[in-house]
């Protein structure tokens, strides 16, 4: 081996991929008063609840790429109004963590992996729902060069102009969607 193959050998082992993945979701899951609407009225229902929108949003959740170790969220709320209570939307991270660990796309919910800060940002539109960015520490870094009291400059261009057909007949074939 001449010096020319250990010096490419160092240069390939020492880059490292920065890594963004995005879970776009065109509906809200409920809000936590929502929540403790359903299981307060029945405990069963709210079991029955968690178990509707797990399927929903790992249906998304089936189509990004898996992040390994530790990472960093940003969460980009799509509301119809402002008249929503912005704690009320956050507490569907936690259907959303939980179906990202229950497939397998990061390793698990706890302060062990999800870093701080996690940012949420609100933007109103025609249409509830979400964005949530997961990033690596590098891909993270690089977000903060920017101005995080914005959401990301490419949201806007992921955005849909309503729910995708595909996303739609998805939920329907799986009996996902009610009348309400």
């Amino acid at each position: 081996m001449d010096r020319q193959d250990v010096c490419d050998f160092s240069i390939q082992q020492t880059k490292k991929t920065v890594r963004t993945v995005k879970l776009f979701m065109p509906e809200l899951p409920p809000t936590l008063n929502e929540i403790i609407g359903v299981a307060r009225r029945n405990k069963f229902a709210s079991a029955g609840l968690k178990k509707r929108w797990h399927a929903k949003i790992g249906i998304y959740a089936k189509t990004i790429k898996r992040m390994p170790g530790k990472v960093y969220m940003e969460c980009v709320w799509i509301v119809k109004n402002k008249r929503r209570d912005p704690d009320n939307i956050c507490a569907a991270t936690k259907y959303i963590w939980d179906v990202l660990v229950n497939h397998g796309r990061i390793d698990d919910d706890s302060l062990k992996i999800i870093q701080s800060p996690v940012i949420h940002h609100f933007v109103c539109s025609h249409f509830d729902g979400f964005i949530i960015y997961i990033r690596d520490e590098e891909a993270f870094r690089e977000r903060l060069k920017e101005d995080v009291s914005l959401p990301p400059t490419d949201y806007s261009g992921s955005l849909p102009k309503s729910p995708t057909k595909r996303a739609r007949s998805a939920l329907k074939s799986n009996k996902l969607i009610t009348k309400e």
